[in-house]
């Protein structure tokens, strides 16, 4: 069933979501015209945080301590970054209900870390239209011995096939696509398959993954990347979890009989986590919301 066919099962009432979408040139599997909800839609924004202000003088040194300067922001691509951004995404997977609390922050546990950002699915056309999904991982190791993963091991579990990474289509390579407000293209060399890909000891690593054999389909499948880390040791990414955390969405009740829901987004909408906006929505229509 289509997006557009599931959407009228009931008569509804939004503005359309492209509108209040903070990324309107994110391509997505249904054009805004085509959809219809029956809920509120409201995007959280997240205010700035107040610059500190310092105190004013006293005239005198004596008894007065200097305040303490404001702290350095953390390199987004750095060791320290990419673990943060480890943290927040695994503290947004547990607050959905999709993961345990780990044990301890990322920075703590020694082991690789694999961190999905950004990742996009789209369509191609090679006589006809195809899917294919590309996404970058960034891989921290906390262990004390560097870490090589050979590139074609790498494989994608779409809907319960498995595909191999192999060089991209010719009639791929001349694609462009965006995510958030970043556009990427295929025919850059950083999107050539790897032959191996090594993580030091302590350091990071990034790599571009590209998958063009996706069956055709109208809903977004369900993946998971597997990356083979060590001899009988293999790291499950479910992509679609990770899309859900930047897109962070709330549902809240209101109205008597809770029979009004307002769905709040304080991220994004990409082409893989508008399923889960999709699934919402057909959820509160099955309770009559």
């Amino acid at each position: 069933m289509s997006l557009h066919s599931r959407f009228n099962t009931r008569r509804l009432f939004i503005a359309t979501i492209a509108s209040l979408v903070l990324v309107p040139a994110v391509e997505v599997l249904a054009q805004p015209e085509d959809i219809e909800v029956e809920v509120d839609v409201a995007v959280e924004e997240q205010a700035a945080p107040a610059s500190p202000v310092a105190p004013p003088s006293t005239g005198t040194s004596s008894g007065t301590e200097a305040p303490s300067p404001a702290e350095k922001p953390v390199n987004p691509n750095s060791v320290a970054g990419i673990l943060q951004q480890v943290d927040a995404r695994e503290a947004e997977l547990v607050r959905l209900g999709l993961e345990k609390q780990p044990a301890a922050p990322a920075a703590e546990r020694k082991e690789l870390h694999v961190l999905l950002d950004p990742a996009f699915l789209g369509v191609y056309y090679d006589g006809s239209p195809n899917r294919f999904f590309v996404a970058r991982l960034r891989l921290v190791n906390r262990t004390a011995k560097p870490v090589e993963i050979k590139g074609r091991d790498i494989a994608l579990l779409a809907d319960g096939k498995t595909l191999r990474l192999e060089d991209i289509p010719a009639q791929l390579r001349g694609y462009n696509f965006l995510v958030g407000n970043k556009g990427y293209s295929l025919s850059s060399a950083e999107f050539n398959t790897p032959e191996k890909v090594a993580v030091p000891a302590g350091g990071t690593s990034d790599v571009w993954v590209v998958y063009a054999k996706l069956d055709k389909g109208t809903k977004v499948p369900a993946m998971k990347l597997r990356v083979p880390v060590a001899e009988g040791d293999v790291r499950e990414i479910d992509v679609n979890e990770q899309a859900m955390d930047v897109l962070k969405r709330r549902i809240e009740l209101i109205g008597p009989r809770q029979a009004m829901a307002i769905v709040l987004i304080g991220g994004e909408i990409n082409t893989i986590n508008v399923q889960d906006l999709v699934n919402g929505f057909e959820e509160l229509a099955a309770e009559k919301v």
